[in-house]
């Protein structure tokens, strides 16, 4: 199959996006960019532009992987709304197979770096937050209308509570990698949310069936 030029750039921001990751902003000279990317630094220029916006450019094209993977979480429109916002946690927690990458979020990595001084990079961190918040108020809605989520908020405040534990979630995934610690604290978010249905239907899970040993 022929190569395109779309192609050829999503190779060239991976590669990017690599380096970036792994040096962060400030170190990460033009010249390794350009060689990692298969280019010359002249070339670089010409197709990317400065440094600085190849960065933006690899930290969009990181993000839209991202809201890819969690868009996909919610295709299945019979799932229940609390596994969906389960798998969506356990996702920040497995923060998204984008190989070879390492371990961590580069929205995290680029927001401790470089913020509050970059707008550009600050424009990116907020639109990433309001997709995140608009899809669990979506998904939360639903889940108040069925009873599986609770109503003692609005579905805007336990989106807030849930974008507010995304953020912890990666940024302890990255300075403090803990699973257990970070799965324990999925799961208290989940049992909060849990409205009166959710809470039958879990009680039913435990209960053994009449005549059957558990």
């Amino acid at each position: 199959m022929a190569r395109t030029a779309q192609s050829d750039e999503t190779r060239a921001l991976q590669a990017a996006l690599l380096v970036f990751w792994r040096l962060g902003y400030e170190a990460t000279p033009v010249i390794d960019l350009a060689v990692k990317m298969g280019l010359n630094r002249t070339r670089l220029y010409e197709l990317f532009g400065s440094k600085h916006q190849l960065f933006i450019l690899t930290l969009r094209y990181y993000q839209q992987e991202l809201h890819r993977q969690l868009l996909a979480i919610g295709t299945d429109a019979n799932e229940p709304v609390l596994v969906r916002v389960r798998r969506l946690l356990e996702l920040t927690v497995d923060i998204p197979a984008i190989q070879p990458l390492p371990n961590g979020c580069f929205l995290v990595k680029a927001s401790t770096e470089l913020l509050p001084q970059d707008a550009a990079v600050q424009s990116v961190v907020d639109e990433s937050q309001q997709f995140l918040e608009s899809l669990l108020v979506a998904w939360l809605k639903e889940g108040q209308q069925t009873g599986e989520v609770s109503r003692t908020a609005t579905p805007r405040a336990q989106a807030h509570l849930l974008a507010v534990l995304v953020a912890g979630l990666r940024l302890q995934r990255q300075v403090h990698n803990n699973p257990r610690m970070l799965r324990n604290s999925i799961a208290s978010a989940l049992l909060a949310l849990a409205g009166k249905l959710s809470k039958r239907q879990n009680k039913a899970k435990a209960m053994p069936v009449k005549g059957i040993r558990p």
